[in-house]
């Protein structure tokens, strides 16, 4: 009998590939002028992924030129379908046990596999694990800002009900076989298709997070997060969805309408936020009176009321400005009053 002996090289792959079993997908759209720091960003890894698949969703500014510079990567090339589908198609190429999804304008830091695989290491259950990051410029400057990521309580399902407890999707190690099991993400999602996602989970299967930062989000002109109306409508269909699921359950009940409300409260101050920093540095034919009146119209009550709030504290603000500026004319006045008696006695006879 003649034994057989395995190629080493593929068997040094396997063994590679075994010892860290993760997928990291990248997906780009017009993303091509900083995908190759996110290569970079998931090659560089301190525990190194099992393998990196790159998902071109229908680019015009080639992708593929920036990926052929690195041969352990993989391209797969789609017509432009949206984000919830370019992810499906990645995970669905990818062979490792556990998958990270990465944005091209995005980054790994360095500890981001290694952190994440710790976790799974602790509490091998759960359907998906995650840390925090932080912000940087198109330049890839940090930025001073504050971060939204929430650790999750007993109920993990309620925590997500109630709100995003992850800010940024880079930062989540997902199970493959649970992306498997709920049918990946909804392709009719435009946006938001994560947070939809982690609700499906979080209904089935426990989760864990952490606050070390693993990944940094960049912030530019052209993200998705700054379509405001298109978050706040996918972000309020991915809580309607959960209206079947509560079964008369008070305490779900309650935390969906929690849910509910917060987001309405986000990002119509958002919106009048960016409405007003708009107004002041662009005048009002910048304006964007559209994306206002959409928000207006999707949260009306909530809406007047920041309006409201806003517009009292900006005219206690001018009101105070007013009194401080004529307190110096007030005193000038006393004094030339009191300068014009003394004369006028010491001109009496």
């Amino acid at each position: 009998m003649v034994a057989l002996t395995r190629d080493p090289e593929i068997s040094t792959a396997e063994d590679a590939r075994r010892s860290a079993p993760v997928s990291v997908i990248i997906t780009t759209y017009n993303h091509a002028r900083f995908l190759a720091e996110a290569i970079e960003s998931a090659l560089g890894q301190t525990v190194g992924p099992g393998e990196v698949i790159v998902v071109d969703d229908g680019s015009t500014d080639d992708p593929g030129s920036v990926v052929d510079r690195y041969s352990q990567v993989q391209l797969v090339r789609q017509p432009n379908q949206g984000l919830a589908a370019a992810r499906n198609t990645g995970w669905r190429a990818a062979r490792g046990r556990y998958v990270v999804f990465l944005d091209a304008d995005d980054l790994l830091l360095p500890e981001a596999l290694a952190s994440n695989l710790r976790r799974f290491t602790e509490r091998p259950e759960c359907a998906f694990v995650y840390g925090s990051f932080h912000f940087i410029d198109s330049g890839g400057e940090h930025l001073d800002l504050d971060i939204c990521t929430t650790m999750v309580g007993e109920d993990a399902y309620v925590c997500f009900l109630e709100g995003n407890c992850i800010g940024m999707h880079a930062t989540v190690m997902y199970r493959r076989d649970c992306l498997e099991e709920v049918g990946g993400f909804d392709p009719q999602m435009r946006a938001t298709e994560d947070y939809e996602m982690y609700l499906r989970l979080t209904r089935r299967y426990p989760v864990l997070g952490g606050m070390e930062c693993i990944a940094a989000y960049r912030r530019h002109d052209a993200n998705m997060s700054s379509d405001i109306p298109l978050m706040l409508d996918t972000a309020l269909d991915a809580m309607r969805r959960q209206l079947p699921y509560l079964n008369g359950n008070p305490g779900w009940q309650r935390a969906l309408e929690t849910g509910i409300r917060r987001w309405k409260t986000y990002y119509a101050d958002l919106q009048i936020t960016r409405f007003r920093n708009k107004a002041r540095t662009s005048g009002l034919k910048q304006m964007p009176l559209r994306d206002l009146m959409d928000v207006f119209a999707r949260a009306p009550a909530i809406f007047l009321k920041i309006a409201g709030r806003r517009t009292l504290k900006a005219l206690r603000s001018r009101l105070a400005m007013v009194r401080n500026k004529s307190r110096p004319v007030r005193r000038l006045a006393a004094i030339a009053s009191n300068q014009l008696r003394r004369s006028r006695q010491g001109a009496d006879p």
